[in-house]
């Protein structure tokens, strides 16, 4: 996730590069020691579909979320805010300069 900064003209400065909660999901799966693969299996999806949400080249959809949620115990909520938070850091990139201010 991103935090909102402030540079000396009171304009945001964003994150070179926001973080994708599969990071965050990986980290989750490494602290309880748990191999993504068998986790994948364990919530009915293919390895390489929780590889790729990891690796941040696939986004977390809703139906992954609530698997989620009843797996790890983390609210399917708390995992939706972070991939909007990311869609819309990520968009908020590439957005052209100067977009962001409607004065």
């Amino acid at each position: 996730m991103m935090h909102k900064a402030i540079d000396q003209q009171g304009q945001p400065i964003y994150a070179a590069r926001p973080t994708h909660p599969g990071v965050v999901l990986g980290e989750e799966l490494k602290y309880r020691a748990i191999k993504p693969s068998a986790f994948a299996r364990q919530i009915g999806l293919y390895p390489k579909a929780i590889t790729e949400v990891i690796k941040g080249k696939r986004p977390m959809s809703t139906a992954l979320v609530i698997k989620l949620e009843a797996a790890l115990g983390v609210s399917a909520g708390y995992w939706m805010r972070m991939q909007a938070t990311y869609d819309l850091n990520v968009e908020r990139l590439r957005a052209p300069k100067g977009y962001h201010s409607l004065n």
